[in-house]
């Protein structure tokens, strides 16, 4: 991870042990995808689970995974008893083999991570994610493009490599990284606005795609 931290943004989140996801709300149009799922999802960067609690409340099972092992202790302690024997965490890096058997869950959910990477490392994502997804499983990304972070101080908020993606260029990535993998692949459209000053130090305004994919 240490070659691809370039690319992170200089964020400390203050993650907490209650509450909201530090990371704001989840999006209504990607809650929508989501809700399509059925079975044991693999969550890539689950953060402090914004994304997975709705997942667990409609009955999926989860695995859920980050690189950030504070963020996967946050989301276990929010994580509601009812909830806990359909939840896994697991610390591991993205960008490395996972720690699944080949075809082993019905889906990978990626969410607010993959965008601030090149195509080739996405690409290594979606492979790896292919490769642990059943036949007829799904795979759901969402995307951020057309972002803008600013700082409690005003100035812009970028990694020292960030890659930005306009939305163009992000429909663009999403397409040629899954190209082979996955199909019945559809865009989902939606805007992101943010005050996460107190959790995360920014405000953010976005675009964002969210790309459902069906392994082949």
């Amino acid at each position: 991870m240490s070659e691809r931290s370039k690319y992170y943004p200089n964020i400390t989140p203050a993650y907490i042990d209650y509450g909201p996801s530090v990371y704001g709300e989840p999006d209504p149009v990607t809650l929508e995808v989501l809700k399509e799922l059925r079975g044991k999802i693999a969550e890539v960067g689950a953060g402090d689970g914004r994304y997975t609690h709705p997942m667990l409340e409609q009955g999926l099972t989860v695995i859920a995974g980050d690189v950030d092992k504070k963020g996967l202790e946050s989301l276990v302690a929010k994580t509601a008893q009812s909830d806990r024997s359909r939840l896994q965490s697991i610390t591991f890096d993205a960008f490395e083999p996972y720690p699944f058997p080949d075809e082993s869950v019905d889906g990978v959910v990626s969410t607010a991570f993959l965008y601030l990477f090149p195509q080739k490392e996405v690409r290594q994502v979606m492979e790896e994610s292919h490769r642990v997804i059943r036949p007829g499983g799904h795979i759901v990304v969402d995307f951020v493009t057309d972002r803008k972070r600013l700082g409690i101080d005003g100035s812009e908020i970028k990694g020292a490599n960030e890659v930005s993606y306009s939305l163009q260029q992000g429909e663009a990535a999403l397409f040629n990284t899954t190209a082979g993998l996955f199909v019945d692949r559809k865009l989902h459209y939606s805007s992101v606005e943010q005050d996460l000053r107190e959790s995360v130090g920014y405000t953010m305004n976005a675009n964002k795609i969210t790309l459902k994919g069906r392994r082949k």
